[in-house]
């Protein structure tokens, strides 16, 4: 099977009622030594082959569904 496109270059992946969610998390540092972790995250509308895919791929997750790893800064894009 190819490598679904949620799952390229994903640091997390979960899923929501109705999107499948890719999250690339960063952490960031800027010139007076603060830290930041921010996530770049890509919404997935779900449908019946995206949730095939994505059940397949974690079928042995506790919790099939996963959970968002929080962060203090996030960008969304929709596709």
């Amino acid at each position: 099977m190819k490598t679904p496109e949620f799952m390229q270059n994903a640091t997390n992946v979960y899923r929501t009622a109705r999107y499948i969610v890719k999250q690339d998390i960063y952490l960031e540092h800027d010139e007076f030594g603060n830290s930041r972790i921010y996530s770049k995250d890509t919404y997935y509308l779900r449908n019946k082959q995206l949730d095939k895919e994505f059940e397949y791929i974690f079928k042995d997750r506790d919790c099939v569904n996963g959970k968002r790893v929080h962060t203090t800064l996030y960008t969304r894009r929709y596709k």
